[in-house]
């Protein structure tokens, strides 16, 4: 197997920005756009 490509700091999701912001309501406290355990559930195939 290869070896995994390390990742630029720029890179990282937690030090990235949302590309342009949401057109609708602002989100829930604590929502991180990039991680998926902060999804409310049934959205974006997050389990019921």
């Amino acid at each position: 197997m290869d070896t995994a490509t390390s990742l630029l700091p720029i890179e990282a999701p937690a030090a990235s920005t949302e590309p342009q912001l949401e057109p609708w309501a602002a989100p829930a406290a604590g929502y991180k756009w990039y991680d998926p355990t902060t999804f409310k559930a049934g959205s974006y195939g997050k389990a019921q």
